[in-house]
């Protein structure tokens, strides 16, 4: 898919095999063609309605170079990264905290048995972690 990118960012429309990322990139008659991987009858009727129309090769360099400034850019590239980040941070956060509340939970068990001991070390722990948790 980055020569796709590539053939977009200037303009050009593209005939690719609708296999891995090109058909979500390529839409037919907007940005170029997709063709059926193998079948060169479709790829060869695909070429050559591109080269019958210049105002479709035209008109489809246009989209593409427009769905490239507004979709690929860098500074949208950066926000969805960071929201993948975000998720994958707080995602582990809430692993961290389950895993703590279970081993902490275990250790106390272990060690003093379901008494007075075991149920205020859970609630320091909670107060703990709801401190730390609101500096997130």
């Amino acid at each position: 898919p980055r020569t796709v990118i590539e053939a977009f960012a200037m303009g050009k429309p593209v005939v690719g095999a609708r296999i891995g990322g090109i058909p979500e990139l390529v839409k037919d008659r907007e940005t170029g063609f997709t063709f059926v991987p193998g079948n060169t009858a479709d790829l060869r009727e695909k070429i050559e309605l591109m080269i019958k129309s210049d105002d479709l090769i035209f008109d489809m360099g246009r989209n593409a170079r427009k769905y490239a400034e507004q979709k690929l850019n860098a500074d949208i590239h950066y926000k969805k990264l960071m929201k993948i980040y975000e998720k994958a941070l707080n995602k582990n956060r809430y692993q961290s905290f389950q895993t703590s509340t279970a081993i902490i939970c275990t250790v106390n068990f272990d060690k003093w048995g379901l008494n007075e001991k075991y149920c205020a070390g859970k609630r320091n722990y909670n107060i703990q972690m709801q401190r730390q948790m609101s500096y997130v």
